[in-house]
């Protein structure tokens, strides 16, 4: 863009002078433009790109392994067994993340089941999708998270069962192949035992 000067006398060293100066300027305000764009994808990317930010720069959303197994409307469920000879099994669990139940509690008796299904609103923060439950029996209490949308081996596609016995926990996917697993002990402690073939 030149910027023609009234007085022809040295009309062309000003219209370079001022042309030279204004592509300087764009060439700076392109390269601001350039750089502020390249930041917003660089914190979307390690904030976990959001479908609002993948639509605006045209990209696919980036998702990680675990991410793409969680769909929004799937169904999850989760199974919950008192395989206990005696005195009651007080539950009572509470979800994080975007999971639409937020509360679940229910008291079983020996050799009862209970379940309940459930959905994530936002399958791209999995990770902070989580139930965790606090069992009482007997005067023993333990917390422990019975379901994580952010780990495989979960159940993340079945349902998710859990007996709780006189020694500890056991859990098994639902429809999957496997064994009953013990995991955590009345005492908090983790199990790293052997599987159990025999179902409870």
């Amino acid at each position: 863009m030149a910027l023609i000067m009234p007085d022809s006398v040295g009309n062309k060293q000003y219209s370079i002078l001022i042309t030279s100066a204004l592509d300087g300027i764009l060439n700076y305000l392109k390269s601001i433009i350039h750089g502020s764009i390249i930041l917003l994808l660089a914190i979307a990317i390690s904030n976990g790109m959001t479908e609002s930010m993948a639509f605006i720069f045209g990209m696919s959303p980036i998702r990680n392994h675990v991410e793409e197994e969680q769909h929004i409307g799937v169904v999850y469920t989760i199974l919950i067994s008192s395989g206990l000879k005696s005195g009651q099994l007080k539950v009572h669990c509470k979800s994080f993340g975007t999971i639409f139940i937020e509360h679940v509690e229910h008291v079983l008796e020996p050799g009862k089941s209970f379940g309940w299904d459930f959905q994530v609103s936002n399958s791209w923060h999995s990770y902070d999708n989580y139930y965790s439950c606090n069992f009482d029996w007997n005067g023993k209490k333990v917390d422990l998270d019975v379901w994580d949308g952010g780990q495989r081996g979960t159940c993340v596609e079945s349902k998710t069962h859990w007996a709780v016995l006189e020694d500890g926990f056991y859990f098994r996917c639902v429809g999957g192949e496997g064994n009953w697993e013990k995991r955590f002990t009345w005492e908090g402690g983790i199990h790293l035992g052997p599987s159990v073939d025999n179902a409870h």
